[in-house]
């Protein structure tokens, strides 16, 4: 192995945070932190089959007025930290047994994550990156198997490309467990895996 052929660059550290908590602000400072995976959404109910319009209504819906999200938002500006969006819990009516998101559903978590990247941006509160699942392998949020995670990637790039989105990076699969990156990398299309950030 050439340990000088590395894909990416190191561009600094990063941590994860949760919006709202502002405490940690000499925390980010002091380590230098250049990037925080945070979480977005929560135990939403959206609409299902929805037009971009419909999204974003819902989605706005749920910001507008959200300060913690702002005020997040505002010290991770002043430091100069960009933000990997994350989803945790996914809507309960998305979801099957062991908490995986139903296979009809792939493109509306698409749509939403548009959405929320949408509302973010015309905010002045961008998104980097998105990770779309906290450990998709786990049962413990969203469960998505390889072959849909590979679906919905793609899903997820068009999404954002139609928004103009086209800053906004997509990472992951972000696994709970390394061993099991062999299912969830191996299940990559060329198409999907060229997308990836």
């Amino acid at each position: 192995m050439d340990a000088c052929d590395v894909s990416h660059p190191f561009v600094g550290f990063g941590a994860q945070i949760w919006p709202g908590d502002l405490r940690i602000e000499s925390l980010l400072a002091d380590f230098n932190i250049k990037y925080v995976r945070m979480k977005f959404g929560g135990n939403w109910n959206p609409p299902v089959n929805a037009t971009q319009a419909q999204m974003d209504a819902y989605v706005a819906g749920k910001y507008n007025g959200d300060n913690g999200i702002r005020n997040t938002y505002s010290m991770l500006n002043r430091l100069n930290i960009a933000v990997i969006g994350n989803f945790f819990e996914g809507p309960s009516v998305w979801l099957g047994s062991q908490n995986t998101l139903k296979t009809e559903n792939l493109s509306d978590f698409a749509r939403l994550w548009g959405s929320i990247a949408y509302y973010m941006e015309q905010h002045n509160m961008p998104i980097r990156y998105i990770e779309m699942f906290n450990e998709p392998e786990g049962d413990w949020n969203i469960k998505v198997p390889g072959a849909n995670y590979n679906t919905v990637v793609k899903l997820l790039r068009d999404e954002l490309d139609s928004r103009g989105l086209t800053n906004v990076g997509i990472v992951g699969p972000g696994l709970a467990y390394l061993l099991n990156g062999p299912n969830w990398v191996n299940a990559l299309d060329d198409d999907a895996a060229a997308v990836l950030g």
